[in-house]
């Protein structure tokens, strides 16, 4: 039979004072396959438990290991240990990998199915019959969660690689935390890497929360489209959970006719979508006992594939940039209750005539477009929804919501600690405020189809009744008609813990739609540059400049320009400075 030892972390000493020992009637499952390895897989399913312990090693390196005896006589290793040897090895390790995580799946669905109770351990804690006897029946082991848990907890660092990375804490209920798994063992297996892979515990929980991960669609050209929304949505699952304040509760067990715990078998739970096995072991490549080249016939070419992978995580790194910085203020937010109330009011025109609200109705393609970006600078998110609709105006509207409200609360709580725009920052730049924290955000340098603009539109009230744009470009104007413009851009912030400039050099493809009588923007192809900022530096040559023009910011950010062209244009520093006389 063999052998499976499992080190617990601990020494001879700590062993005892943690009473381990008492937790070696624990349970696991053994999963056994009905038949030779292949894509249509069934199991048996039994309890399994430690027989013993035995310490290992000398001195300092001495550990206390859970020993045990299963199955035949072959080497079984656990499918964290399987990920890592296929890394390093060959076509045979990573055959060994792909066809283990295969039969760890295909066991975890059909002990949910079974309602078998195998709990939320981790791939570190799932041993693999090796790869010479999966070519015979699949074997797998289910640890003891209680025992694995344990162990799991003294081991630091290693922590994540055996368990951390393969759970969600916030997924209570047992199938949704084993659906998670499932989906992480997928992901791993296709992608080669983690979806959540930040070793501190509160980092990739922060990550789970906003969904901060690679699609696998967007990891894997053409993969297929079923299989990967299947996987991505189970991967968000945690966020769900989180947002929609599920409460946790523990999974009790079942009970016999005689009174004594049913350690095999779970309660019922709710009907959920089954994983879809047949997709991934095609993906996998294995049908015929090796490793095969996938093909795609979906893929895209690899260039427009690699463009659009880059722009969605551009835009979405922004977005979580922003909730993030949210989040970060939300003491002050709770401590200024009574002004957030105002906030809202404001913000969101709880009580604002409909009357008064911004309008598209009446301006041409271009000065929507102009608006829109107006409204981001501005932090202004009624005139964001005015000037656009479905997914850009949700995005951008969260976004600049975001930023809005922490500006706010920041202001009434500090009135000198709220987010103030690039020019106004410049414009109050002096010797005595230079090194005095405030948060900055903004557009400079816009452009729209090469023309400048000062991003102030005369926008309509929706009670000015403005008449239709009824034509453009020589052209009627009937619902569908499409027009596309060029923006480009310098977008200004700082970082949000340590103050340091961020600047990003965009340039947006912006496509509008005209429907009801009125322009709104409905498409954004983005691309964007990071521009290195060393802001110790710029803040010198910033008042250097100063000085040599007698304090005057408008010359100033003129002699700036070559040097930083992402610093604002002089009038719109001029205008800053006039507005906050």
């Amino acid at each position: 039979m063999s052998e499976i030892i499992f080190d617990t972390g601990l020494n001879e000493s700590a062993f005892a004072k943690t009473r381990f020992s008492n937790l070696l009637s624990e349970s696991g499952i053994a999963a056994c396959a009905d038949k030779n390895f292949g894509s249509d897989m069934t199991f048996s399913f039994s309890e399994w438990k430690f027989d013993g312990v035995k310490t290992i090693g000398d001195g300092d390196d001495a550990h206390v290991y859970l020993c045990g005896r299963f199955g035949e006589d072959e080497e079984m290793l656990s499918l964290a240990e399987i990920f890592l040897r296929a890394e390093k090895g060959g076509e045979a390790e990573r055959y060994e990998a792909a066809a283990a995580s295969y039969a760890a799946l295909c066991a975890i669905e059909e002990a949910k199915k079974e309602n078998v109770k195998i709990e939320n351990i981790g791939a570190g804690g799932i041993y693999v019959k090796n790869a010479a006897g999966f070519a015979k029946k699949p074997a797998l082991l289910f640890l003891p969660q209680t025992l694995f848990d344990k162990a799991c907890a003294t081991g630091g660092e290693s922590y994540a690689k055996l368990q951390g990375f393969w759970i969600s804490k916030s997924l209570s209920e047992r199938r949704s935390a084993l659906s998670f798994t499932q989906a992480v063992i997928a992901y791993r297996a296709l992608a080669k890497r983690m979806p959540y892979d930040k070793s501190d515990e509160s980092a990739r929980s922060t990550d789970e929360y906003d969904k901060n991960y690679m699609r696998l669609e967007h990891v894997i050209n053409g993969v297929d489209k079923s299989l990967a929304e299947s996987v991505d949505a189970t991967l968000e699952l945690p966020s769900r959970s989180v947002q929609a304040g599920r409460k946790k509760a523990d999974d009790t067990a079942g009970t016999k006719a005689d009174g004594t715990a049913d350690t095999l078998h779970a309660p019922d739970g709710q009907k959920e979508k089954p994983f879809l096995l047949q997709a991934f072991y095609a993906e996998l490549g294995i049908a015929d006992g090796t490793l095969k080249k996938v093909p795609h016939p979906a893929a895209l070419p690899q260039a427009e594939f690699d463009a659009k992978v880059a722009s969605y995580y551009k835009s979405k790194k922004r977005s979580v940039s922003a909730r993030r910085t949210f989040r970060r203020n939300a003491g002050a937010i709770a401590a200024c209750f009574a002004a957030t109330a105002l906030i809202a009011f404001f913000a969101f025109g709880a009580v604002r005539d409909a009357r008064h609200r911004p309008s598209a109705v009446g301006l041409t393609s271009f000065e929507v477009t102009e608006a829109f970006y107006e409204a981001i600078h501005t932090q202004n998110v009624e005139l964001v929804g005015a000037m656009s609709s479905g997914k850009v105006s949700k995005r951008y509207g969260d976004i600049v919501g975001g930023i809005y409200v922490v500006n706010k609360a920041r202001s009434a709580y500090d009135p000198k600690n709220g987010i103030v725009d690039p020019e106004t920052w410049f414009a109050f730049l002096s010797e005595e405020n230079a090194g005095t924290r405030r948060d900055v955000y903004g557009i400079t340098s816009f452009t729209l189809d090469g023309k400048e603009s000062s991003l102030e539109v005369r926008v309509p009230e929706r009670s000015e009744k403005k008449t239709p744009v009824r034509g453009e470009g020589g052209a009627p104007l009937d619902d569908g008609a499409q027009a596309v413009h060029t923006a480009e851009y310098y977008t200004v912030r700082t970082d949000g813990e340590t103050g340091d400039f961020i600047v990003e050099r965009n340039r947006d493809t912006v496509r509008l739609t005209y429907k009801k009588n009125e322009w709104a923007v409905t498409g954004i192809e983005e691309k964007e540059n990071d521009v290195p900022v060393d802001t110790a530096a710029f803040k010198s040559d910033a008042l250097s400049a100063l000085q040599k023009h007698g304090g005057n910011a408008v010359l100033a950010s003129g002699a700036l320009k070559e040097k930083y062209p992402w610093v604002p244009d002089p009038d719109a520093v001029r205008k800053a400075a006039e507005r906050n006389r």
